[in-house]
């Protein structure tokens, strides 16, 4: 059962998450807002969360003829928040929220700010402890892409609490 669908920034394509613990990118065809579909759509790209899926959202700056800007945040039960590329699925980055218990906690909401240089996080009270990026202790991996724009470089992300 499909859970959400979000619209890729530049119009060229679909993001899912569903039941089954999966990520999945549709690219429209061509004429896709003009004409009825004939057909179903065919998945392009399948990520596996491994859990369920609480939230995910796409680069707000995506454009598919730049690779490098083609990314979707996830977050999911009991795993870091994880950066995938959109084109081939792998890991771009992870980044870990921990309790006050040190313990590994999981952001129930995420969005980017809208030039792409914060990642914002929700999550159930106590907030987590931070250190470096505010919405990460450290990455498990550095983001390869997804650069903030000019204007934010330097910035630390931040994260938000909800009662």
């Amino acid at each position: 059962m499909v859970r959400g669908v979000l619209w890729a920034p530049d119009g060229s394509c679909l993001l899912s998450a569903s039941e089954d613990c999966a990520l999945r990118l549709f690219e429209l065809p061509a004429d896709a807002c003009g004409a009825p579909m004939a057909s179903e759509l065919e998945t392009a790209l399948q990520i596996e969360q491994g859990e369920s899926v609480y939230d995910y959202c796409w680069y707000p700056l995506m454009r598919s003829a730049e690779p490098l800007s083609c990314c979707v945040l996830s977050s999911c039960r009991d795993h870091p928040i994880r950066m995938w590329d959109a084109y081939d699925g792998s890991l771009r980055a992870s980044y870990s929220a921990y309790n006050h218990l040190d313990e590994l906690t999981t952001a129930y909401s995420l969005a980017f700010n809208p030039s792409g240089c914060k990642i914002y996080c929700g999550y159930v009270m106590p907030a987590p402890r931070h250190s470096g990026l505010q919405c990460a202790r450290l990455p498990h991996t550095s983001p390869t892409s997804c650069a903030p724009a000019a204007d934010c470089a330097g910035s630390s992300a931040a994260s938000v609490s909800s009662t």
